[in-house]
């Protein structure tokens, strides 16, 4: 029964993020609409840092690319070692364009071959916020910039992490 309803949930997941696929938030470099309370209580803290612990980073015209999060001072009692581990492993490999082990951050392949369309071009990860639970499922917001077809543009997208079988797995991401 469990098994159905994780299933179902995920189609439904699926089904929103194909119809949201274009779907992502400008921002101009002083709007701080993404730094507000979410709806749940949690404050949104938009991490945003420049150091330590950052992967593959390297200067693309105006834009720095690596995973520019300061995973220290990540601090969310929702946010458990392995959710950040999970996080962590797939945004260094969306980051270095390791196709295997971005796919191998998802907790199966039918899922990874979901988000695919995500993977590619040169990636900026700068924040990390709004970390909240819904349901079973922690989601949180992780923006930045990516360059694709010469452009650079800004990305707001929702990471949903759930528990299955005892341990969790990066299950969507919108």
């Amino acid at each position: 029964m469990r098994t159905v309803l994780v299933r179902k949930y995920a189609l439904a997941l699926l089904i929103i993020v194909a119809a949201l696929s274009g779907c992502s938030r400008s921002a101009s470099p002083g709007d701080k609409s993404g730094e507000a309370e979410s709806s749940s209580g949690f404050a949104a803290t938009g991490f945003s840092h420049s150091g330590n612990g950052a992967a593959d980073q390297k200067a693309s015209g105006d834009m720095k690319t690596g995973v520019l999060i300061d995973w220290d001072e990540l601090k969310d009692p929702l946010l458990n070692d392995e959710i950040k581990q999970l996080l962590r492993d797939n945004l260094e490999a969306w980051v270095r364009q390791d196709e295997a082990a971005y796919r191998d951050s998802f907790k199966n392949v039918p899922t990874a071959d979901a988000f695919m369309y995500l993977f590619g071009g040169e990636v900026s990860v700068t924040s990390i916020s709004d970390i909240k639970q819904e349901g079973k499922n922690i989601m949180m917001r992780v923006e930045g910039k990516r360059i694709r077809e010469n452009e650079i543009s800004s990305y707001s997208m929702y990471y949903y992490f759930n528990k299955d079988g005892g341990s969790w797995g990066l299950a969507a991401i919108d």
